[in-house]
């Protein structure tokens, strides 16, 4: 059977203007097929397992482009190369339910947990020997470093329900709000830095809030829905980019200020914006308003995301680029000849696109991420020995070396890219299901584990089956999302999830997407159905016949805002009887009825 289809874009009463369907294109082989991801990740994983030190348990910090430990620049072990570590591995797992990945987490945080909490004054310490022991006792903790040791710990945990690590979330959950949020009216947010003792904390900056939602925020809302202050505070973060940052914008050349004194003045001392910080601002607005919608952080998202568009971004060759003086607008080059991307920085275009084009139906979102992603894959991936490098200059030609691991470089924003991009891909571009793996044991999760992988409204994430492997049983909480293990359980789950847009969660901004019925009907060659969209978007349509047997896919191509007529004109072997047209638009779906009559 063959559908042959025309779209219209002109009111009902003009439509002998024919104007093909213009199907999504792609650069990035990875976002047309995502599954292609799964085995980026997995080379990266093989990369640092090269860096891992088994007698200890822990990864080493200075790693060379091949993902050998460099002895020369010291045997150091440091916190966030734990946790960022940690969180690669547990990703790892999670797309492929290889268990081997839990265990190198596992040691990584054990590790972690053992040397870098501070027993004396709490916190966490970040430099650390080869031993544990610190590199100095008496160093400033500062915000960054103590989101970051969560990273690793709630990634495990939504990976496992391992109890004993969420104490440590908890812990040191508990430890931020004591020692570093600001209660003080007016002032209220995050500092910046304390005292090795956690006393005498001061400013605050960009890092001490929006990391807060990327490394736990966002995990600890969506596994605990619940739980009333991991909310207000994850809604508090992007409360505080809106109107702290964001806010600041009109008074710089490009970007937004990104330190503030204690009381929330710009710190004129630091001129840098950096195109990736406001990149992910964009993305952390976006989920926090796809995961709830209730205060509007879309338009705040978008803007933010324009500027960097209109301002720092590389429209010929595709991606941000890095870092601009805030006051002046140029450019900071650091002595290269060549203006420069970071991995990091690339990673927030990709992701933050890829979100907006699923809020907006927006195209050049979808540009955004897509040109962002293949040049990424093409020049930051060390095709052969795996992993990233850190810079390229904006053609894609090396700068600044080839070190892959150092005391701010691990394996997360890599693997975080691949995660997520994976994730993005197949529910909001393909609208396809995923399978997820957890790890199931009776001892480290009698609570059970939530199933929540992505920010998405709660009745718009659909556990569709689960396939268990190992002994004793699990019982599926539909309504809750948790996977339950029976006494004496241990094992792997295999968990099929899809994305439904029945639900009533969508924010109201979207409602005004409509299928009207189809005219006519029945019909007999051709009829035409009328799809309203709210803002400009992607359209796809699916037929099935009356078996449920899809026989024909359209699309995706463009959709203006308002009314837009598609024609459909059935084959001459199609049979009278009756059709299902199953119509999408970014988070929204419907199906209509037409019956073809001989």
């Amino acid at each position: 059977m063959r559908l042959v289809f025309l779209l219209f874009l002109l009111p009902v009463t003009q439509l002998p203007l024919v104007l093909p369907a213009q199907p999504l294109t792609y650069q990035s082989v990875h976002l047309k097929e995502p599954d292609k991801l799964i085995s980026y990740v997995d080379s990266c994983i093989r990369f640092w397992k090269k860096s891992f030190e088994p007698v200890s348990g822990a990864f080493y910090t200075n790693v060379d482009r091949q993902g050998k430990w460099i002895s020369s620049q010291g045997g150091y072990k440091h916190l966030l190369t734990q946790s960022r570590n940690a969180y690669a591995f547990s990703r790892h797992f999670q797309m492929t339910g290889d268990t081997s990945s839990l265990r190198y987490a596992r040691r990584a945080l054990a590790f972690m947990t053992k040397y870098a909490w501070d027993p004396a004054y709490h916190g966490w310490i970040h430099e650390l020997k080869e031993t544990g022991a610190p590199v100095n006792r008496f160093s400033d903790k500062t915000a960054f470093f103590q989101h970051y040791a969560l990273l690793g710990l709630m990634a495990f945990y939504e990976a496992t329900g391992d109890t004993s690590v969420l104490r440590w979330i908890r812990t040191g959950f508990a430890s931020n709000e004591t020692n570093f949020w600001d209660k003080t009216p007016g002032r209220e947010g995050y500092y910046d830095v304390a005292k090795y003792n956690l006393t005498s904390p001061a400013n605050k900056t960009f890092n001490s809030h929006l990391d807060a939602i990327t490394t736990h925020l966002i995990g600890l809302t969506t596994q605990f829905p619940d739980s009333i202050i991991y909310k207000e505070r994850l809604h508090d973060m992007a409360d505080l980019a809106v109107n702290r940052f964001i806010a600041s914008m009109p008074d710089q050349a490009i970007g937004f200020c990104e330190h503030f004194t204690s009381d929330w003045k710009q710190n004129a001392s630091q001129n840098l914006s950096i195109m990736g910080h406001v990149l992910k601002t964009a993305w952390c607005l976006a989920r926090v308003d796809q995961l709830d919608g209730t205060k509007n952080y879309l338009s705040q998202a978008k803007m933010v995301a324009d500027h960097v568009l209109d301002n720092g971004y590389d429209h010929q060759y595709g991606g941000p680029y890095k870092d601009y003086d805030r006051f002046t607008g140029t450019m900071q080059m650091w002595g290269n000849p060549d203006t420069a991307k970071a991995w990091w920085q690339m990673q927030q275009a990709v992701m933050a696109g890829l979100i907006l084009y699923d809020l907006t139906g927006d195209m050049k979102y979808f540009e955004m991420a897509d040109e962002s992603l293949a040049f990424f894959m093409r020049y930051f991936v060390d095709h052969t020995y795996g992993e990233v490098y850190s810079d390229r200059e904006r053609s894609g030609k090396p700068t600044w070396g080839d070190q892959k691991g150092n005391g701010y470089k691990a394996g997360y924003h890599s693997v975080e890219l691949g995660y997520y991009s994976w994730l993005y891909a197949s529910f909001y571009v393909h609208k396809r299901p995923i399978q997820m793996h957890v790890r199931v044991h009776s001892m480290f999760n009698p609570d059970g584990i939530r199933l929540y992988p992505a920010e998405l409204p709660d009745d718009e994430l659909v556990i569709d089956s689960v396939v268990f492997s190992g002994t004793g049983s699990v019982t599926l909480l539909r309504e809750s999302k948790k996977l339950i293990a029976e006494a004496g359980t241990d094992g792997v789950a295999k968990v099929f999830l899809s994305r439904s847009t029945a639900g009533t969660g969508i924010a109201e901004r979207m409602k005004s997407f409509r299928v009207h019925p189809a005219y006519p009907n029945p019909f007999n060659p051709e009829t035409t159905l009328p799809v309203n969209l709210a803002v400009p978007g992607m359209i796809s349509i699916d037929i099935y016949d009356i078996l449920g047997r899809k026989i024909q896919e359209i699309g995706p191509f463009n959709g203006n805002q308002g009314l837009n007529p598609v024609r459909i004109q059935a084959g001459s072997h199609w049979a009278s009887g009756l059709y299902i047209a199953r119509i999408t638009s970014g988070r929204q779906s419907e199906s209509v009825r037409m019956i073809l009559q001989r």
